[in-house]
């Protein structure tokens, strides 16, 4: 509703660019400064925050990106919602 979208427009705000990410279509990386980054979802009723890192190469580092595998997964079982294994 107009709480995510106000959200989402903080987080752009403050981020210089948003990339969406090839291997998760509902995920966004932004740029954060020079070299922060945050990566996140926009789900129906929240603006889900799945990481913030130190980014040091051009590529996502694989360690985060499992991680927010596992805090998409974690956060969907939580609040019911369908598990995409």
């Amino acid at each position: 509703g107009e709480q995510v979208v106000a959200a989402f427009a903080t987080v752009q705000r403050f981020t210089h660019v948003a990339l969406q990410l090839p291997h998760e279509p509902d995920w966004w990386e932004s740029k954060l400064g020079q070299s922060w980054r945050i990566v996140h979802r926009l789900d129906v009723d929240a603006v889900i925050v799945l990481a913030v890192f130190a980014k040091k190469t051009p590529a996502t580092p694989k360690a985060i990106l499992e991680a927010c595998q596992r805090r998409r997964r974690d956060y969907d079982r939580i609040t019911r919602r369908r598990v995409t294994p």
